[in-house]
């Protein structure tokens, strides 16, 4: 029996069902990175670190979002060297998503400094410890990033 979501109003949808990964009544992606966009935008570090601490996907997708905004503010060497590794720790996530928001939260600070971002680029690719899980992650489709 299905009948329409607390927030979906869609006909036929089951009562309480995820139609978009974790957000309710949002259909596809382009509402959720709207609204993850937003967040980042608003947000601050507390914010953040409360998102990042999560187990729900979006949030922590949120979060990493948002660390990227702090990034491209340019912080203090210190603030940005713990946002940095936080960002990378999130790269080998197991989730797409958190994976997919690093590639956001970096081209945020490319489109501010995009000589810290090759920087960054740089070390990570030396990095040994690249791999999610045991096994490579997929790669990029497009071969120039």
């Amino acid at each position: 029996m299905t009948s329409t979501g607390p927030s979906c109003g869609r006909p036929g949808r089951r009562a309480g069902r995820r139609t978009c990964g974790s957000v309710r009544g949002c259909r596809g992606r382009a509402p959720t990175s709207k609204l993850a966009q937003a967040v980042a935008d608003e947000g601050g570090p507390d914010t953040f670190d409360s998102l990042l601490a999560t187990d729900d996907e979006y949030l922590v997708f949120c979060g990493v979002l948002g660390l990227g905004r702090l990034l491209a503010a340019g912080p203090p060497a210190r603030t940005r060297t713990r946002i940095e590794a936080r960002l990378h720790e999130h790269a080998t996530d197991p989730r797409w998503r958190v994976r997919e928001a690093v590639a956001l939260a970096l081209q945020r600070l490319g489109d501010a400094d995009l000589p810290r971002l090759f920087d960054l680029g740089t070390a990570w690719v030396g990095d040994p410890h690249r791999w999610s899980g045991g096994r490579p992650s997929r790669p990029c489709a497009n071969r120039a990033c």
